[in-house]
Parts: C-alpha cells; sequence; structure tokens
C-alpha cells in the first residue's frame, strides 16, 4: 500500500520524522509530499524542506520525498496513492483532521488514515519551532540534529541562540 503523507514541514520536525519512520515500517511504500501552500506565510523554500527531509530520511527503507502544489487530490492520484497519512498530537488535530478526512472521502473517494504520534513528542509542532526561532529559543530539541543548524540559519541568518552558543 502507498501512503501519501503530506504537510509543508516548515520546518521538519522530529514528530514529523518519527511519524514517517513509523509509517514506512508498517506500510513499506510511503511518499513524503512536500507540499506548496500560498496562503501561508513560509521561511523555506519547497525544495529546501524537501531536502532537509531527505537527508533526516536517508537510508530509511520504503520512503520517498517528493514536491507538490495543487490540489492534494491531484497530487495523491498522481503518486498512486491508496491514502492519505496524518499524524495526531491530541484531540484537536483530531478533530479538525477528521472534517478534512470525511470531506477527502465524500469528494474524491479518498481514505485518510491517521497515526498518533508518541506522547514524548506530543508537544511539538512546526508552529512552536517558528515561534521558538523568531524569539531566538532553544529548538534544539524538537528538530532533527542532522538539520538544526540549517533550520536556524534559514530562520536566525544573524542570530545567537539564547542560553546557548551556536
Amino acid at each position: 500500500m502507498r501512503l501519501i503523507y503530506p504537510g509543508s514541514f516548515d520546518p521538519p520536525t522530529k514528530g514529523h520524522i518519527h511519524i514517517a519512520r513509523r509509517a514506512a515500517a508498517l506500510c513499506g511504500d510511503l511518499v513524503v509530499l512536500v507540499m506548496r501552500n500560498p496562503g501561508k506565510p513560509l521561511r523555506l523554500e519547497t525544495e529546501q524542506r524537501a531536502a532537509l527531509l531527505e537527508r533526516c530520511l536517508v537510508g530509511t527503507p520504503g520512503i520517498r520525498v517528493e514536491c507538490g502544489s495543487g490540489l492534494l487530490a491531484d497530487e495523491v492520484r498522481r503518486l498512486k496513492g491508496q491514502a492519505i497519512l496524518r499524524g495526531l498530537r491530541d484531540q484537536g488535530d483530531y478533530a479538525a483532521e477528521k472534517r478534512v478526512a470525511d470531506a477527502f472521502r465524500a469528494v474524491f473517494d479518498i481514505e485518510t488514515l491517521f497515526m498518533q504520534c508518541d506522547a514524548s513528542l506530543s508537544h511539538i509542532s512546526s508552529s512552536l519551532v517558528r515561534e521558538l526561532l523568531g524569539l531566538k529559543g532553544p529548538a534544539q530539541a524538537l528538530v532533527p540534529e542532522e538539520i538544526f543548524d540549517d533550520v536556524w540559519k534559514a530562520y536566525c541568518p544573524e542570530g545567537q541562540l539564547k542560553g546557548e552558543l551556536r
């Protein structure tokens, strides 16, 4: 089964990587789809986000990273996906994602599978990482180590991390 794991991934977090690896181990064929979202102010270009994800997921069997834009249903069909994968941190995520999943099934006949994140990562979100980085706060525990320096430079090109030297 090929699952499509879409998102803006701006920036990729430890939670994203954890969900991707677990899903790939179960389905054997996962496409992490980095989407362009013209309605969202993004710090990193789509191709940059995809390259960061590839670095984090290198060597993980059954995963590939692609870029997409436009209607997610069109991307799922282009990639020959059988279902969409969405990671859930809490009940708020579930409520929002369920409405979208119901619409995708009703309008496009595309199923959505939910995967609950590990409890130790449930506090992590890209928006929290962006907020911390914007304030030059310590975000190292939220972003994969292999890409943190690149994420830091993208968000704080001349800044120094508060509390720790970079």
